[in-house]
């Protein structure tokens, strides 16, 4: 396996709360609905510190265990959020 193969997707956080929050966020890397059938991937954002009223972007990352491109991920799904006050 080359180990330069990751499935990344970029998230964006929106705290609306006037306190800042740090941010826990895990995704699920999907394939298409009705189409071949994927390695489960799953990739998290760990301590996203988004202060009040703001916005703030991060990235998750997992290792390709596939033999392709990763292509046949077509979709990326948040699959647990939660926040706790910093």
């Amino acid at each position: 396996m080359d180990a330069d193969k990751n499935l990344t997707a970029k998230i964006t956080v929106t705290n609306d709360s006037s306190l800042d929050y740090k941010y826990d966020v895990t995704l699920q890397f999907k394939g298409e609905l009705g189409g071949a059938p994927v390695t489960r991937a799953v990739a998290k954002v760990d301590d996203l510190l988004v202060p009040a009223s703001a916005s703030r972007t991060g990235e998750a990352s997992t290792s390709y265990l596939g033999d392709g491109d990763g292509s046949e991920y077509k979709k990326c799904e948040v699959i647990n959020a939660s926040r706790v006050m910093n």
